[in-house]
């Protein structure tokens, strides 16, 4: 009885990479459908301190082309990120209440 050879083949430089995904065109039509200016997303974000998350997100081309930033929820109203938002127009609401 012989046994089959376990040893995967070998196929020219790059061909055992995997193939790259096409994108998603769920978040073209979630845009295409949305409430935002011009059709665009309407998105919130939650911040917990310096925002560099946030800024990086907001700063993408992607993302300016198909979403707005609407709403930031932050951990505290003092943080950086809360205060990037408001320098930008943009609603933030401090969750939990800092007031009691």
């Amino acid at each position: 009885m012989a046994f089959a050879s376990r040893r995967p083949q070998l196929r020219p430089c790059g061909a055992n990479l995997p193939r790259p995904r096409r994108p998603r065109r769920a978040v073209a039509r979630s845009c295409a459908e949305g409430g935002g200016e011009g059709g665009r997303a309407r998105v919130a974000a939650f911040v917990s301190g310096g925002g560099s998350n946030l800024r990086a997100i907001a700063g993408f081309e992607g993302f300016t082309a198909a979403g707005e930033l609407a709403l930031v929820v932050a951990s505290k109203g003092d943080c950086r990120g809360a205060e990037w938002a408001r320098e930008r127009g943009v609603d933030v609401v401090v969750w939990p209440r800092e007031d009691g």
